[in-house]
């Protein structure tokens, strides 16, 4: 009995060393495992400040990259409309010039034909009406008011082979028919008694004096007249 119980109280002793340090290990893994769930919960704070942070830096980079658009839109704006103001003004002065210039055009003629002399005296248009008849073509003439001279030498050589020289206009006129009109149902400030009906009478008849419009050729300005002699 006296050995039974001595075994027993060494045996307690030994399980009581062994439980101890048993314990002890716990203890210590149970604070590193606390210690790790810090750990891991300030990283997963570290982690969602930083997507937080990730989130505004792209919105911020978005926001700048708006905003660069936007002064890109704006700068090729003004760019245009300067390009555009420019161009107005290129266009405006190369108006201006060519105005100008139109004003030195010239084109050099000399006809050899008839010199025909009709009065006009529809409203609107002058009295008196000067061409020059080459063949099928019809020319009308332009005297300057300084071409009195040329007027009288005109009325001498009237109905008569000429050669005329001058120049042509370069924009195009209506001009007065060579031949005068029917008499006619009455038109308003028709000078004739029952008016015309506009229709072509032809060389020679009997009202020689109203005309009609149509295109004619370009209107050569006078510069000089002189009769062509007989042989």
């Amino acid at each position: 009995m006296r050995f039974l119980f001595v075994t027993a109280i060494a045996c307690s002793a030994v399980f009581a060393w062994v439980e101890a340090p048993a314990q002890t290990g716990d203890a210590r893994d149970d604070q590193r495992i606390k210690q790790l769930r810090k750990e891991l919960d300030e990283l997963r704070k570290q982690e969602q400040e930083l997507q937080k942070r990730e989130r505004e830096i792209a919105k911020a980079l978005a926001d700048l990259e708006r905003a660069a658009k936007l002064v890109a839109q704006e700068a090729d704006r003004q760019a245009r409309l300067k390009a555009e103001e420019l161009k107005r003004k290129q266009a405006a002065e190369q108006k201006k010039r060519d105005e100008a210039d139109k004003k030195n055009h010239y084109a050099r003629i000399e006809l050899r034909g008839k010199l025909i002399h009709v009065k006009m005296v529809r409203p609107g248009t002058a009295i008196d009406n000067w061409f020059v008849v080459t063949g099928d073509t019809k020319w009308p003439l332009h005297f300057t008011k300084q071409n009195v001279n040329l007027v009288k030498l005109a009325m001498k050589h009237a109905n008569q082979p000429i050669i005329l020289t001058g120049t042509l206009s370069t924009a195009k006129r209506f001009g007065s028919s060579i031949y005068p009109m029917y008499p006619g149902p009455s038109w308003p400030g028709s000078p004739f008694p029952g008016g015309s009906t506009m229709r072509p009478f032809g060389p020679g008849g009997p009202y020689p004096a109203l005309q009609s419009w149509e295109l004619s050729q370009p209107t050569v300005t006078v510069e000089g007249i002189r009769g062509v002699g007989k042989k």
